[in-house]
């Protein structure tokens, strides 16, 4: 009886199948990091402008996510070459080829901008796992990541099957 209803219908069920399919998916990947210049200070990204601007800047920093310590925001400096100088008040933490993270006093990231040996200053990216489970990390194991959207997939198109008969 099930299996009648099935083959007549046969397009739309792969129709819904596939739309609940995609429904189900979990989506993966990085989340976009905003690193836009401002358009006041091209050197400088957004959010570090408005850190400047802020009224309460330990505040925000805290409520955008910036590393804080001591009074200090940490950035990556994007410099003109590997081997540019940087002010003394800029603690350098690492270096890697021209781009240096590194402590600023909040209050003196505007002046690091001005600096001619900066080309820009941002907030450092933040690192973001795909999928929580170890499943994901072998191809094997992630091909069966799939079978569960595809079997909640199917019990919905036969669901609606039997919604549909009522």
């Amino acid at each position: 009886m099930i299996l009648d209803n099935f083959t007549e219908k046969f397009p739309n069920v792969i129709a819904i199948g596939i739309i609940a399919f995609i429904l189900i998916s979990p989506v993966t990947g990085q989340t976009y990091n905003n690193t836009l210049p401002d358009s006041k200070n091209p050197k400088l990204e957004s959010i570090l402008s408005q850190l400047i601007v802020s009224d309460d800047m330990p505040d925000f920093a805290f409520a955008h996510n910036l590393d804080m310590q001591d009074g200090k925001v940490r950035v990556v400096i994007e410099m003109i070459n590997e081997t540019a100088l940087l002010p003394d008040y800029v603690i350098e933490e690492t270096r890697y080829k021209n781009k240096v993270q590194a402590l600023v006093p909040m209050e003196k990231v505007e002046e690091l901008s001005g600096e001619t040996n900066v080309t820009f200053i941002r907030a450092p990216l933040k690192p973001y796992a795909d999928i929580a489970t170890p499943a994901a990390t072998t191809p094997l194991k992630s091909g069966f990541n799939l079978v569960i959207p595809f079997i909640l997939s199917m019990l919905l198109i036969f669901l609606f099957m039997k919604i549909r008969k009522w």
